[in-house]
């Protein structure tokens, strides 16, 4: 939809058009983050995936949050998104 995502330490901001659309505060500094056209995983310094989806309109939503894994997160990644799914 044109949106534009910027990840930051504390979180991230969602624009369109030179517009912040959404923002998100994360409750540990983000160490690692990967994006598809429709999901966004981020990597939290205290061993926490935190997975987002795009709705209808185009906006980010957290969908899962505190999965915790055993050790430090050092990389991430997602495919791409396939067709119209």
């Amino acid at each position: 939809d044109g949106s534009v995502v910027q990840v930051y330490s504390t979180g991230f901001s969602q624009f369109k058009s030179g517009k912040v659309r959404s923002e998100w505060k994360c409750p540990s500094n983000v160490v690692c983050a990967t994006m598809n056209s429709r999901q966004l995983i981020l990597g939290l310094q205290n061993q926490t995936l935190v997975y987002f989806e795009t709705d209808t309109s185009g906006l980010l939503v957290e969908i899962k949050t505190s999965t915790r894994l055993g050790g430090d997160i050092t990389s991430l990644s997602l495919p791409p998104v396939k067709g119209d799914r």
